[in-house]
């Protein structure tokens, strides 16, 4: 899946969409007008993080792993990667990330550097990376 940024920040009528549980003082880090590797997907529902909506996991500008709402986006390729895997969470969220993602504190573990986490997110950037450009 690729989406191009069409806007760094929701709108106001987005916000109402997301609700309370959106955290207004986010930063997402991207550019106008870039297209970006979408790397997983999750669906929120009133979250005190994220609020309700769409969200994509994507490496931003400062080439760290981060979501992002997907209403900040325009989707270019709606194909989905076959690395995704299906999760209902216990607060009613659904996520479609790829498997190894799932291990506990992976994405604490990828922000500290954590050799061997940093080693699979890398191998699967470029499985995914490779399998959309052969759509």
């Amino acid at each position: 899946m690729r989406v191009k940024c069409i806007s760094t920040y929701p709108t106001q009528e987005q916000l109402e969409k997301l609700g309370d549980g959106f955290y207004p003082n986010q930063e997402f880090h991207l550019t106008v007008g870039k297209e970006y590797l979408a790397i997983g997907i999750q669906f929120e529902i009133g979250s005190s993080k994220w609020g309700t909506g769409a969200w994509i996991q994507l490496v931003s500008d400062y080439g760290r792993l981060s979501f992002a709402p997907l209403c900040l986006f325009e989707i270019t390729d709606g194909k989905v990667s076959q690395l995704w895997v299906t999760r209902l969470w216990e607060d009613g969220s659904v996520s479609l990330w790829p498997s190894s993602f799932y291990r506990e504190y992976y994405h604490d573990d990828l922000s500290e550097a954590v050799p061997e986490i940093v080693e699979d997110f890398k191998k699967v950037m470029a499985m995914i990376e490779e399998e959309s450009l052969s759509y």
